[in-house]
């Protein structure tokens, strides 16, 4: 889009231009035309401010395909609710989800009226895939969207998404929001995000500033801090770890990752069934061929920063003052 493409029905309804757009201006790091000069120029100045940053947007949306095809493909899970969804791009959650199961549904909710546009201009022939528009840090305002509740079976297993989108709910909502959350969804249910983190590296607390400065919003939080905002859910395999580490197409060698790669961390998480029924879920999340995906750790614990003898501590990925063991886990 360029500034004057849709006229006269553009912009949508409550759209200021003159202020930037999240969903926006991570559009123009991937290098999207759907935003306008001052978003471009919001997303140059980070760019500039911390290198890296486009190719870690990139890496961002790697891992939401690798992320929702264990999901579809290998988890079985038939149902997507993705919140901070940003303006579409190249294989959305739809897509990929929908390759793997033509039935899967995908409610999309993001708070920008652009996004709204895009969305319904992109879906309007496909009956499994809503938009909304409704603010995350309403949890239960977004659970009661027309268009959510309509397309969602909330008492069946559901994948939460919430990609590029946790670190921009605030300490005072967050632990509200993401109880809300949790809460609604049905046992063996996933949680699925990205986010910035707060390992000790300083781009990763320059990343969360830039975002406040210019945005209002931003906060890198500790593995520790993440980990409690998961609740009860399981971590599966390989843990909470770099987004290019989350099950690369090919290999990856996590001891010379620049500090681009390290900026946030992805996780997929599962919330447990009732322990009568977990070796059946188990079964079932397993797929087919009866991998471990989706199961529970032997000992019950999150495993997040252990793990992986033939890799040493990194010491970027180390927590400032932790112990000299403590490594994200790959």
């Amino acid at each position: 889009m360029n500034d004057t493409e849709h006229e006269p029905q553009w912009p949508p309804p409550g759209v200021d231009f003159s202020k930037p757009s999240m969903a926006r201006a991570y559009d123009a790091l991937l290098g999207g035309k759907d935003n306008v000069a001052i978003d471009r120029e919001l997303a140059d100045r980070a760019a500039t401010q911390i290198p890296g940053l486009r190719e870690a947007a990139l890496e961002q949306r790697r891992v939401l395909v690798r992320g929702v095809r264990f999901l579809a493909r290998d988890a079985g899970i038939a149902q997507f609710l993705d919140l901070g969804s940003g303006l579409p791009a190249a294989q959305n959650t739809h897509q990929v989800a929908q390759e793997y199961n033509p039935r899967a549904r995908v409610a999309y909710v993001d708070n920008d009226p652009v996004v709204l546009a895009h969305g319904r201009a992109l879906l309007a022939d496909s009956g499994n895939t809503t938009v909304s528009t409704a603010d995350v840090r309403d949890a239960r305002q977004v659970l009661r969207q027309p268009a959510v509740r309509g397309l969602l079976d909330f008492g069946q297993p559901t994948a939460l998404m919430l990609v590029g989108m946790m670190h921009y709910l605030s300490p005072e909502v967050v632990d509200d929001v993401m109880s809300t959350l949790r809460d609604a969804l049905a046992p063996g249910s996933y949680l699925f995000f990205t986010s910035m983190v707060d390992t000790g590296i300083p781009e990763q607390l320059e990343l969360a500033r830039v975002n406040r400065e210019n945005m209002g919003v931003g906060w890198a939080r500790t593995p520790e801090e993440l980990t409690r905002l998961m609740g009860d859910f399981v971590l599966v395999e390989p843990g909470m770890v770099p987004p290019v580490l989350w099950r690369p197409d090919t290999p990856v060698d996590a001891e010379t990752l620049p500090t681009d790669k390290l900026l946030t961390v992805a996780a997929v998480a599962r919330k447990p069934r009732s322990s009568p029924t977990r070796s059946t879920a188990r079964t079932q999340l397993a797929g087919k061929d009866g991998i471990q995906d989706g199961r529970e750790p032997r000992s019950g614990r999150t495993p997040i920063i252990r793990r992986a003898r033939r890799v040493r501590c990194v010491g970027r990925l180390c927590r400032r003052g932790g112990r000299e063991r403590q490594s994200a886990r790959w």
